[in-house]
């Protein structure tokens, strides 16, 4: 199963592709990414947060020690080589159904569905 990304956008990030921080501490914000499948308009939210290492030091609320999955550090601001690697990450969890495919994305990007559980109706 083929899987697209639909649109990405962040809230800290205007514009992603033209973006040019500061400084390294700068490199902090989330990126919000529709992923579905080819041929389909349909997508689920996935996110990420993108990081340099700069930044992660600079926040001191973080503490000594930090464990967190869904984090894309970054050594510098390059759009084309963290989309690059965002694409080879979707490329590698493709799997034959949509579930299997985005709960192996969710080892990676925070899934909008990440542990939901239907609730059985009610009689």
């Amino acid at each position: 199963m083929k899987v697209v990304i639909q649109e990405v956008s962040s809230t800290d990030v205007e514009d992603l592709v033209n973006w040019h921080p500061s400084q390294l501490e700068d490199i902090y914000f989330p990126l919000g990414l529709i992923l579905g499948t080819e041929g389909t308009r349909r997508g689920d939210l996935f996110y990420v947060l993108v990081a340099s290492p700069e930044a992660l030091r600079s926040r001191a609320y973080l503490g000594k020690c930090f464990l967190n999955r869904h984090l894309l550090i970054v050594r510098e601001y390059d759009w084309p080589a963290m989309l690059a690697e965002i694409h080879q990450v979707i490329e590698a969890c493709e799997s034959t159904t949509w579930l299997e495919t985005a709960h192996k994305l969710s080892r990676w990007f925070h899934w909008e569905f990440e542990d939901y559980q239907a609730h059985p109706a009610q009689t």
